[in-house]
């Protein structure tokens, strides 16, 4: 029995990359409409890299946790970027070096 309020995911299929790329590039502009807001579009990922990415999440939340210093500090190409004021960009953890 399905209910009507329950959130449930819709997977896209796109012919094309480029189509994909566009559709996850404008995914962005979703969170500026009121009527839009809580709507999301991420790429379909491997179970592996749903695992990465959770990962890289939870040491995201660590490192903002335990920040005090105002800096942004955001997931970018797969890595946790730290972003000061003056724009001085520093690696916290890239999961490819691992020791």
């Amino acid at each position: 029995m399905k209910k009507d309020d329950k959130v449930r995911p819709i997977r896209l299929v796109v012919k094309s990359l480029e189509g994909k790329i566009e559709i996850i590039k404008r995914a962005k502009q979703l969170k500026d409409s009121i009527e839009f807001k809580k709507i999301f579009i991420s790429p379909d990922l491997t179970r592996k890299q749903q695992l990465e990415d959770k990962e890289l999440r939870d040491k995201l939340k660590s490192f903002r946790q335990d920040d005090h210093s105002g800096a942004r500090i955001i997931i970018k190409g797969g890595k946790i970027i730290m972003e000061k004021e003056d724009g001085e960009r520093s690696v916290l953890f890239d999961p490819k070096k691992k020791l």
